[in-house]
């Protein structure tokens, strides 16, 4: 009877420390933890009678999302600091410009969102190209970048990237043997009015997957190779103008020949020389291959 007190009074100890944690905040970590030790420190039954156990485990939970959160801030605060501490772009901000964009690429993809003033960094990267003699061209959005020559452009041109998920053009390119596409529209304009570059520009597009290819597209869907170089995950290549430009992933093919070849081999053996269902899997495999779907042998 005494132990069974002990053990009870000894978990009761911890369940009113658990119930004291309250709602959690970024100062209850002291006492989660203070909480946890004790919970840790009983026995296996006296633990048992600790009827609260859950209100820890989702206090613990709770703390470690609000302590990622205010890292998040903290580091996407750091970035939003640097961008802010450029001010006016001159040749001589190259390299705080460079260590903000460094900053910024060092964060992960949760802090990337938290940062506020990305579109700063990229009008003063573009301004420095300006200074540099080139244009430099970067959609948030998508990852997609356009690079001109000094004098390719007005000094005034901007960017602008839209991806299409709709339409009679998205509609064609969809029902093309592609496994999955991103189709994007890439324009420029100066005062409002659409520009054509003078001479190529270099425009870089990021893969989405496997397996894919760069295509221009026409306003009729119709699609053309584009000759790009996969470098750091993006597809790099130069155009004589902007326009519609498909990522695709097409569909991987089998060469049925030698299946068909061994499906016949296996039809012409009698019952005496082959098991039905081996042949029946073997034909399923075949057929399905024939009628384009994945071939699974």
């Amino acid at each position: 009877m005494k132990e069974e007190a002990d053990n009870q009074a000894a978990a009761q100890a911890v369940v009113d420390q658990i119930a004291a944690i309250g709602a959690v905040t970024l100062e209850s970590e002291a006492a989660i933890k203070q909480a946890r030790a004790a919970y840790d420190a009983l026995t296996a039954a006296q633990q048992a009678l600790v009827t609260n156990l859950t209100v820890l485990t989702n206090a613990e939970s709770t703390l470690a999302a609000l302590q990622k959160q205010a890292a998040d801030e903290k580091a996407a605060k750091a970035v939003d600091e640097l961008i802010a501490a450029i001010g006016d772009v001159t040749l001589e901000k190259e390299a705080q410009i460079a260590a903000a964009r460094d900053a910024y690429n060092a964060l992960t993809s949760d802090q990337k969102r938290l940062v506020e003033s990305l579109a700063v960094l990229t009008a003063a990267e573009a301004q420095l190209s300006v200074l540099k003699n080139d244009f430099l061209f970067e959609d948030g959005a998508t990852g997609i970048t356009l690079r001109a020559d000094s004098g390719v452009l007005p000094l005034d041109t901007i960017m602008t990237v839209q991806e299409i998920v709709s339409g009679d053009v998205f509609d064609a390119i969809l029902a093309k043997d592609y496994k999955a596409f991103h189709l994007y529209d890439i324009s420029l304009a100066s005062d409002g009015s659409p520009v054509a570059p003078t001479k190529a520009v270099k425009i870089s597009i990021p893969q989405f997957a496997a397996n894919t290819a760069v295509y221009s597209v026409a306003a009729d869907g119709t699609t053309t190779p584009v000759e790009a170089v996969l470098e750091n995950g993006s597809f790099n290549f130069s155009a004589d103008q902007t326009g519609m430009f498909a990522v695709a992933q097409v569909k991987v093919s089998v060469d049925t020949t030698a299946l068909k070849a061994a499906i016949a081999a296996f039809e012409a053996l009698d019952d005496a020389h082959y098991n039905a269902a081996s042949f029946a899997k073997a034909n399923a495999a075949y057929e399905g291959c024939q009628s384009g779907a994945e071939c699974k042998l």
